[in-house]
């Protein structure tokens, strides 16, 4: 009666153990499942942490900054997901129709060069040795053959000296004249005209910031700090304000005037937009632009009418600065 007894008291034991190491196994093969679902939980709030700063840095960041590839490629994904981890649907694609176009030849070979530019000849000539026959001749001059190479020469700067003589009366020693010196664009500046028209040109057409043209300078052995271009540039733009009045002058007298106007941003005026004007006259042959920036549009309507009779016809044009 007791082996019976201690029998079943082993085998109840066997059981327990048994259910309690399947218990076991299935807490841990959980406890695996909840560990991997929280790292993927952990990475994909990783995830979004990264877009939401992505978007804060295009939102609220400086607009002069521009966002990388690599960064519109993940705003792509953020925003357009789906559709790229879809699989592709085949669509029954229309059959489209086909146009033949007609064979033409195109013109092969370069362009000539322009007969206007100046031209410097290389001569090419044979030695006197070689100008003999291997019959004992003499060889005769028969023509040439001429073959044309594009050159560059690069920009130079050189400084003009200003020398002026000075005269003075031996007899009473009372009087001292000088030679008048030619006026300067800039008084107090030491550059030229031709040198501010290149700066002004690098600027403003070539779109070439100062500082990289005063690194240019650099490189020609000149030290010209980029406050002083700025300095050069601001008076001489005040220079030229009475050809500006000439152009805006020419644009009223046409027949036809076009204005419009585009919104420019400023690093230095981030707060508020901007607008730069453009107004052209409408004859193509002589045609006058004027480009006009603005910092607002506050309603201030800037006019300037112009009452003229042409072809017997009385007109009135007005210069608008539209900003309201």
């Amino acid at each position: 009666m007791q082996v019976e007894e201690a029998q079943n008291i082993v085998k109840d034991s066997s059981e327990e153990s048994l259910n309690w190491h399947e218990e076991k196994v299935e807490l841990l093969e959980e406890n695996k499942k909840s560990n991997i679902k929280i790292e993927s939980q952990a990475i994909e709030l990783e995830k979004l942490k990264h877009y939401v700063k992505i978007l804060k840095d295009a939102i609220y960041g400086k607009k002069s900054e521009k966002l990388d590839s690599e960064a519109i490629r993940q705003l792509g994904l953020l925003f357009n997901e789906a559709e790229g981890h879809s699989e592709d649907e085949q669509e029954e694609l229309p059959i489209e129709e086909t146009t033949s176009i007609k064979e033409h030849k195109r013109k092969k070979g370069r362009k000539k060069l322009p007969k206007d530019l100046p031209r410097k000849q290389i001569i090419y000539d044979l030695e006197e040795e070689e100008k003999k026959c291997s019959c004992g001749c003499q060889l005769s001059k028969i023509g040439e053959e001429k073959s044309e190479q594009l050159d560059f020469i690069p920009a130079k700067l050189q400084v003009i000296e200003h020398v002026r003589y000075k005269y003075a009366c031996k007899g009473c020693e009372d009087t001292v004249k000088c030679a008048k010196l030619p006026n300067k664009p800039l008084p107090k500046a030491n550059a030229t005209a031709g040198l501010l028209a290149h700066i002004m040109v690098g600027k403003y057409t070539d779109h070439l910031p100062l500082y990289r043209q005063a690194e240019i300078f650099k490189r020609h052995g000149i030290d010209l700090p980029r406050s002083t271009l700025c300095n050069w540039v601001n008076a001489s733009g005040k220079l030229i304000k009475p050809m500006i009045g000439l152009l805006k002058k020419d644009i009223l007298g046409s027949d036809y005037v076009a204005s419009d106007e585009t919104t420019v941003r400023v690093l230095d005026n981030e707060g508020s937009t901007s607008y730069m004007w453009v107004h052209l006259s409408g004859e193509r042959n002589k045609r006058a632009i004027v480009y006009d920036y603005q910092d607002n549009r506050r309603g201030e309507i800037e006019v300037t009418p112009m009452s003229q009779t042409k072809n017997d016809s009385k007109r009135e044009t007005f210069f608008i600065n539209y900003r309201s």
